[in-house]
């Protein structure tokens, strides 16, 4: 992928309002689904229609990075609740074997963050991290924090999105997934993670910058993703023919690139989904995980149980889109509501977030 995918990542915050306060069960785990916010400035709303258009991913953050001159904080070591990566997202997979457990915590006066275990997945590094707030008499309201991923010294890191979970507990847990420069990750690696800044409720709590350092190597699951050539094609309502190029999956995601050729150059950004099913029967759904001018990632959904069966050979997809409102470069979907009520429309029938299916149905053959 083209490094401008990612050149319009600007100011995104955690909205904790759309988040459950319970406890996890097994049913929420599969529900973690909150709203995706982004803040654009009067001066960056022409250029973001041709940026990243993420609408559907459940959470997406960047943190501009605090300046070092803060003085010494208070740092100790404590226990917080370490969080599964399979289990947050909903993945009904054994990933034991892919995973390095790091189990290191930072402290001050206001929050503690605890680095439980990553995930090393081609150029993506998953991490599951916990905050935990430690001032008791303060209403969480919304928290941002975002890493900045150094990989044998060098920061690789380059837009995020991940989603997250408020507890009663007043602990955050969340799972990033940082998206790297470097698609050629081999053999043991050193890394480093900064979260230069973590905000409570719009304030900054820390008064230098948390650092965990840990090895990781990413060589199993490399040996167990499988990529395949697709090359189908279908149209956008602005004449923009999206090609999906290469289909990649293993037991932690399972992802389909696509190249963008705005013939017309039209400004409209579309939020692209397929949907559909594999040839055991089970509902499968990608959603946007980046799309950019010309380039775009969509990823299987496992929020809602979604997944591939393991004995499928092939998946049979309909392409749906919609596009972003014009002038703000905001697209609010609700797509619990659209999977619900009306799960496959037809071509002419528009949804009440703006889809439309765009493209007949189609086969991918994964086996």
């Amino acid at each position: 992928m083209g490094n401008n995918i990612y050149d319009m990542l600007n100011d995104n915050s955690i909205d904790l309002e759309g988040l459950d306060r319970d406890g996890f069960n097994l049913v929420e785990k599969k529900e973690i689904e909150a709203r995706f916010n982004k803040s654009i400035n009067k001066n960056e709303k022409k250029s973001m229609k041709k940026g990243i258009m993420a609408a559907s991913i459940v959470l997406a953050i960047a943190v501009g990075t605090v300046g070092s001159g803060f003085g010494t904080s208070v740092t100790a070591a404590i226990k917080l609740v370490t969080t599964d990566i399979g289990l947050f997202l909903g993945i009904n997979k054994d990933l034991g074997r892919y995973k390095t457990v790091v189990d290191q915590s930072k402290s001050n006066e206001a929050i503690s963050v605890q680095l439980n275990e990553v995930i090393l997945n081609g150029d993506e590094l998953v991490v599951s991290t916990t905050f935990k707030n430690e001032k008791g008499d303060l209403k969480i309201e919304s928290i941002n924090a975002v890493g900045e991923v150094f990989i044998n010294g060098v920061e690789l890191s380059e837009s995020s999105s991940g989603v997250g979970k408020l507890a009663e507990d007043s602990t955050f847990q969340q799972v990033m997934t940082y998206s790297l420069k470097d698609n050629e990750l081999k053999g043991d690696l050193a890394i480093k993670i900064v979260y230069p800044s973590v905000l409570l409720n719009g304030e900054v709590t820390n008064i230098k910058p948390y650092v965990f350092e840990f090895n990781t190597n990413g060589d199993k699951l490399a040996a167990d993703t499988i990529k395949l050539s697709i090359n189908h094609s279908f149209t956008l309502e602005n004449g923009s023919i999206v090609t999906l190029k290469d289909y990649v999956s293993n037991k932690v995601s399972t992802k389909l690139f696509l190249d963008i050729d705005n013939v017309n150059k039209s400004e409209v950004v579309y939020d692209i989904q397929l949907r559909g099913h594999d040839n055991c029967g089970n509902k499968v759904v990608f959603k946007p995980r980046i799309i950019g001018e010309d380039q775009g990632i969509l990823e299987l959904s496992t929020a809602l149980g979604e997944e591939i069966s393991d004995e499928a050979t092939e998946i049979t997809l309909t392409p749906y889109a919609a596009a972003f409102p014009e002038g703000n470069g905001i697209f609010n979907s609700d797509l619990k509501q659209v999977e619900k009520k009306v799960a496959f429309p037809g071509k002419n029938q528009k949804l009440a977030n703006g889809y439309r299916q765009v493209g007949k149905e189609f086969t991918i053959k994964i086996k």
